[in-house]
């Protein structure tokens, strides 16, 4: 079982599949994580989708190796959590892939080449629609999650909720509405 787990400024990917877990399954995460940091920590455990990203390690298109680690890279300097699913040398992961790109996703001719992005089983896009969602700040929008505490994202967001409210707020009010 997945788990994102936000203490404080920072979140832990954590994957509890230890022994101790079947040894303490009348425990929760949170009661396994106070023992594994022996200390009472006040935690959130939010179940995390996993992030999928299709490649191909032998591609000899130097454009591809370039998108794919973009993608790989950011996810990782940003402590993003995903799965590499390798394409070339594994025939089911390549099927997968090609038979899940939606249709208006798909290119003209040929077959979708990586990287391709998927939560789940849910498609999430290719490289340019991981770059848009870079670069509007909406990534974790973007993978079906949201940020972690104190990110741009994030505080967008509740930015965003903050003025939806006053707006309802005010019409609440009976004020008027001046468009």
């Amino acid at each position: 079982m997945h788990y994102l787990i936000y203490l404080k400024d920072c979140h832990v990917d954590v994957e509890l599949t230890c022994s101790s877990w079947s040894q303490k399954k009348e425990l929760g995460p949170l009661d396994l994580l106070s023992s594994f940091f022996r200390t009472q920590t006040t935690a959130v455990a939010v179940p995390r989708m996993v992030t999928r990203v299709y490649i191909s390690s032998s591609s000899g298109c130097l454009a591809i190796k370039k998108k794919q680690q973009d993608v790989l890279g950011f996810l990782e300097a940003n402590k993003i959590g995903f799965e590499e699913e390798e394409i070339a040398s594994n025939e089911e992961n390549w099927k997968w892939m090609r038979e899940n790109v939606p249709e208006n996703s798909q290119p003209a001719t040929g077959y979708p080449l990586p990287p391709q992005i998927f939560t789940e089983s849910q498609y999430r896009g290719d490289h340019e629609d991981f770059f848009e969602a870079r670069e509007n700040s909406a990534v974790y929008s973007f993978l079906g999650s949201t940020g972690p505490p104190g990110s741009k994202e994030t505080e967008a967001q509740q930015s965003s909720m903050k003025l939806n409210h006053s707006a309802l707020s005010i019409l609440k009010k009976g004020s008027p509405l001046l468009l």
